[in-house]
This record gives C-alpha cells, sequence and structure tokens, in this order.
C-alpha cells in the first residue's frame, strides 16, 4: 500500500471544484443559445467557447476526483481536523501548537505525499538547510526569497559536527557553524533516528520561517507529524 491510498475517497474533493464545474457548464449553455441570436457569423466561435468551456469543466472534475487534486484535498482535510486548524489557501492549513504559530503546506511528488511544516522566527540574514546525508536537498518552502540557492555554499564544519550523518549548506558556513549548539543538533538527531525511514527531509530557514520536511505515510498522520516536528522548532525558538 502507498502513502496515497488510504486518502482516495475524499468526500469533500468534488466539493472543492463545484464552482468551477458550474462556471464552465453555465458558459457552454450560454454559448449554445446564443447560436441562433448571433447568427451563423459567429457560430464557429460559440461552438468553439462552449467546447472549451466544457473542457474546462471536465478537467477539474477529473483533477478532483482520478486526478492528484483528490488526494491532496483529502490530505487537507485530515490536517484541518486538528484542533483550531484553519484553511490557508489551497493544500496550506495553519494551525497553533500552543503560543507557537505553524504553517503545513502539502504536496505530492509522483506518488509520495510531503508536508513542510513551518513557523516564524526572527527575521535573519543567515540561510541554511539540513537533510539526512542519505537523502537530496529539500526546497524551500513557500518562500519567495529563497527560490534560488546559488549563493549557498557547502558547509563541511557543520557536517563534521554531525558525523555525515547530514548535509549542510548555507549562505554562511561560518556563521552557522557559529549557531549550532549542542541543543540545536540534539532534536534533530533524535528525530531523524526515530523517524520512519525516508520520513524526515531535513530542515530549511529562508531568514523568516524555518521548516521541517516529511515525506510518505508520516505526512497522513498530522498528530505523529507534529509531534515530530515539536523537538526541532522548539529548540531553535528557545536559542532566537
Amino acid at each position: 500500500m502507498t502513502d496515497t491510498e488510504p486518502l482516495k475517497k475524499a468526500p469533500t474533493a468534488l466539493a472543492r471544484v463545484a464552482w468551477p464545474i458550474r462556471v464552465g457548464v453555465g458558459v457552454a449553455l450560454a454559448a449554445a443559445a446564443a447560436i441562433p441570436l448571433f447568427g451563423r457569423h459567429y457560430t464557429l466561435w460559440l461552438v468553439l467557447l462552449a467546447v472549451g468551456a466544457l473542457g474546462w469543466s471536465a478537467w477539474h472534475l477529473w483533477w478532483a476526483t482520478r486526478g492528484p487534486g483528490a488526494i491532496l484535498v483529502g490530505l487537507e482535510q485530515r490536517w484541518l481536523e486538528l484542533h483550531g486548524a484553519r484553511r490557508l489557501g489551497r493544500c496550506a492549513v495553519v494551525v497553533h501548537d500552543g503560543m507557537q504559530p505553524l504553517q503545513i503546506r502539502l504536496s505530492r511528488e509522483r506518488r509520495t505525499l510531503r508536508a513542510d511544516v513551518g513557523t516564524p522566527l526572527p527575521a535573519s540574514t543567515l540561510t541554511f538547510r539540513l537533510w539526512p546525508a542519505d537523502q537530496a536537498a529539500p526546497d524551500f518552502a513557500g518562500s519567495p526569497t529563497r527560490e534560488l540557492t546559488y549563493d549557498l555554499e557547502r558547509a563541511p564544519e557543520v557536517e563534521a559536527l554531525f558525523a555525515g550523518r547530514f548535509g549542510a549548506e548555507s549562505n554562511h558556513p561560518a556563521a552557522l557553524r557559529r549557531i549550532m549548539t549542542a541543543s540545536l543538533m540534539a532534536p534533530l538527531l533524535t528525530v531523524h533516528q526515530s523517524s520512519p525511514p525516508g520520513a524526515f527531509r531535513g530542515l530549511t530557514w529562508d531568514g523568516r520561517e524555518l521548516a521541517v520536511h516529511w515525506a510518505g505515510p508520516v505526512v497522513t498522520d498530522p498528530t505523529r507529524a507534529l509531534q515530530l516536528s515539536r523537538p526541532i522548532w522548539r529548540a531553535f525558538v528557545d536559542e532566537a
């Protein structure tokens, strides 16, 4: 069983795209009704408009019932079941863990579900990412300022601190080395060891938001994902 299978029958998937389906069908009916009124000179354009509107509605219907939307909407609904959770745009959920605000961004890469648990911290010019050495480096989650990573350099001293278990990149490797204390390293190592294989994808800091990255079946268990994320972001909040 893959991590997407438990979410295929999300009851809210079709409801979420009801409005584009209605709009598409409405436009198609209006275009068809206008053919007798505008005459044969506009018939071709009105037919194309009707066909395009129906095609647009059909795509949304497929996306919600058979495509990736059905799974993502179901996943989002599961995260919205958390106490106090609310929706923030498509596939994004906001919730508080105590007094700390968390923003969870949900996505899907092929058949693998992903969740980025982000929280704001005092702004800094330092940016970095840390990830398990046997995996690929995570992307910065939803950051308009960190879409490019050309200024990041490998941080070999930080990687040595983790005995090669983690890869590290930063726009200022020396500064990252200075802040990487035992109190920050300990939760990273503990969470990595206690997480299901391949679930913990790493940590990113874009100068404003700290994000803990997850993938696989753990994403479908919001309580567990937040429980695993808490020691990491809590350590950075305490150090801020």
